[in-house]
């Protein structure tokens, strides 16, 4: 009995579009535009297949590399946003601890003692 051998796809191969890398896509693109350059005549469908597929190609490479920019600029940037958000609840935890202590009808104690819980909570996240 011959041996059994594991049937699983090459490294390096995508199936679909949607999973394949930056480069993968520029790779696929330069293939593409290679084969609708060349002096062969293709059928009429296979010409028409192939130019969908590079436009399809360079839609979702455009959009690849806009969600790597954004994802680089909210990791870069993160920090910077968590200052200025500490601050102003800083700010809104000092306003709601002054209307506690001012809070003349029980009512508006416990609505400003509400508001200063989720302010804490809120100051905690960014912590």
């Amino acid at each position: 009995m011959p041996p059994v051998r594991n049937k699983r796809a090459k490294k390096g191969t995508c199936t679909s579009i949607d999973t394949m890398s930056i480069s993968a896509l520029r790779k696929k693109i330069r293939d593409n535009e290679r084969v609708l350059r060349t002096k062969r005549v293709h059928s009429a469908k296979g010409q028409v297949g192939l130019e969908r597929q590079l436009k399809a190609l360079k839609l979702m490479l455009i959009e690849r590399i806009i969600e790597s920019k954004e994802k680089k600029f909210t990791s870069k940037y993160r920090m910077v946003k968590h200052f200025g958000n500490r601050k102003k609840v800083e700010r809104a935890i000092k306003k709601a601890e002054r209307q506690v202590s001012e809070a003349q009808t029980p009512q508006e104690k416990e609505s400003s003692k509400q508001k200063l819980y989720e302010l804490q909570i809120d100051y905690n996240y960014i912590m």
